[in-house]
């Protein structure tokens, strides 16, 4: 099975692209989508801020020329998100089991995201902005499999202005719910904080898929705690 990782960050992390770079994607098949282009990173001149980080996810679907037909799997994660991946890679055999090879599949931890209750979050923008739609929160990431990025390919392709928000995990759960026919499976495996926010030991994290909001320093003493 083949994983493709693809990490939203900006040139003002540069530490975080090292740490991951040092880590968990060494000998991974990975692309950074950021300010400026690079080793295994491809740069785009959208507006910087983390309110338009969404706006990467769109230039980098509109680039066909992105679309990686090898890949069985595809990982959204963002720069201060550490993925065990070889915990992910079985567990994304038992989803590809469990609901049928080359169906439209996504995973990940869910979420709702509601315009009339989400308040705090950035309003949407685009083409229809009275969306609620479950998605699957970012930082360690939500994976879609090959058949679902094919279709995400046609559909930003297709779309001049299509709707995001400024939460790019929202924007791409928006996406997948206006495609239709997408298979959706929870798992409670990825967290939204470090291990050392969750009191997990080590010995826990290496039963895991993944965590977010983790420091250089963070990220590269879990992975020597879970190698």
């Amino acid at each position: 099975m083949k994983i493709k990782y693809v990490l939203l960050t900006c040139e003002k992390y540069i530490e975080r692209q090292k740490a991951q770079r040092e880590t968990w994607l060494s000998g991974q098949d990975f692309v950074f989508l950021s300010d400026e282009p690079g080793p295994q990173k491809v740069g785009y001149g959208t507006t910087i801020g983390y309110d338009n980080m969404a706006l990467k996810y769109i230039a980098f679907f509109k680039d066909r020329s992105n679309y990686d037909s090898s890949a069985d799997w595809y990982h959204f994660a963002d720069d201060d998100g550490y993925v065990l991946t070889g915990n992910l890679a079985l567990h994304l055999e038992e989803v590809s089991y469990k609901k049928a090879k080359d169906r439209s599949i996504a995973t990940g931890f869910p979420f709702w995201f509601s315009p009339d209750k989400d308040k705090y979050r950035p309003s949407m923008r685009g083409e229809k902005t009275d969306i609620h739609v479950q998605y699957y929160a970012g930082g360690s990431g939500f994976a879609i499999s090959a058949a679902l990025v094919a279709r995400l390919f046609e559909y930003i392709g297709s779309h001049p202005n299509p709707t995001w928000n400024g939460f790019a995990d929202v924007t791409i759960g928006y996406w997948w719910r206006a495609i239709g026919d997408v298979l959706m499976h929870d798992t409670y495996l990825f967290h939204a904080r470090s291990p050392e926010e969750m009191k997990h030991p080590y010995s826990f994290c290496r039963t895991q898929l993944g965590y977010h909001w983790l420091s250089p320093e963070q990220m590269r003493a879990l992975h020597a705690g879970v190698t």
